[in-house]
């Protein structure tokens, strides 16, 4: 699953003008970078959420080590790359400004992408320290608040805390309780499910703004779709799922090099040569195979594969 989300995490960030006050000038691509978001960040925090546990217990040590695995990666790479950032601005979607880099603390990273870290970590923290023992209540909490931010929370940061936090509670509760058998393939959820995820993207890409109902139903949807064909693959394609299990398991180092690999790339093809699709497609490529290869070097160092990726040998 993780798999699925990182190489759909590239290839949206590929779209050129995804994030241009214009919009997306191919309409196919307006439409497929609008599916991919209705459900590919739910997907990371719903994974997160099925391996997350209670800290209260050794609560100082666990703050420690998420602060090391999510935090230390969002404030170096975000350091590093805003003097990057900050020269090449004028050919960015979104320019950057000498003071945005204090702004970080409140999670507005000059790498824009980096913002599921900030989230995640306060997500991870709030709920393990908060649940113990996670009950259908607690799942009926966290939808209260999922409606409650969407209604009328509008600051980005806190928004997405308050929304996101609802899958990975799901996520938490389904391994708690050990419902994920229950979600086995079978061509009726595939095609039920698949209706739902259809009928709700058509909702949202024509008329053109987030609504909380087609976005949660399209998001969940979403999920069990991704989760079902991971089950798919895992026993009708190897060769596909080995793949997949293997950008799922570097999607940190995928996630935190792709972007920077990216600028470079998308300024020749794009900004200077206008080559649309084929920066789509090399941005996609590219990033994912050298960030792989980039990443077995920075790992040769201990010192800067924990302020790359928070890994810690010791």
């Amino acid at each position: 699953m993780k798999g699925i989300a990182i190489f759909l995490v590239v290839l949206g960030h590929a779209i050129p003008d995804a994030t241009s006050l214009n919009g997306i000038s191919s309409e196919l691509m307006r439409v497929l970078h609008s599916i991919i978001y209705s459900f590919h960040m739910p997907v990371f925090f719903f994974v997160a959420g099925y391996f997350s546990k209670f800290i209260g217990d050794n609560l100082v040590d666990n703050i420690v080590r998420r602060c090391k695995r999510l935090l230390l990666p969002y404030f170096f790479v975000g350091t590093i790359y805003f003097p990057f950032k900050l020269l090449l601005s004028q050919f960015a979607n979104k320019p950057m400004e000498l003071l945005d880099i204090l702004k970080m603390p409140l999670g507005v990273n000059p790498d824009g992408e980096l913002w599921f870290l900030y989230v995640l970590f306060f997500i991870t923290i709030v709920v393990g320290i908060v649940i113990k023992n996670i009950h259908s209540i607690h799942l009926v909490i966290s939808l209260i608040i999922y409606i409650i931010a969407s209604l009328f929370i509008e600051v980005s940061v806190i928004r997405s805390l308050l929304l996101y936090q609802l899958y990975f509670t799901l996520g938490r509760y389904i391994h708690e309780k050990g419902l994920l058998d229950i979600f086995s393939f079978s061509i009726i959820k595939v095609l039920s499910t698949g209706l739902i995820f259809i009928t709700s993207n058509i909702w949202l890409i024509v008329n053109h703004e987030v609504m909380m109902v087609p976005s949660l139903a399209a998001a969940l949807s979403g999920i069990y779709l991704t989760y079902l064909t991971s089950i798919f693959w895992s026993k009708y394609s190897e060769q596909l799922y080995t793949v997949l299990v293997f950008l799922g398991c570097l999607s940190m180092e995928i996630y935190i090099l792709s972007d920077i690999i990216k600028i470079p790339l998308r300024i020749i093809l794009y900004s200077k040569l206008h080559l649309y699709y084929t920066t789509i497609i090399v941005c996609t490529i590219v990033p994912i195979l050298l960030s792989i290869l980039v990443s077995k070097w920075i790992k040769k160092s201990n010192l800067l594969s924990l302020l790359f990726f928070g890994i810690s040998r010791s």
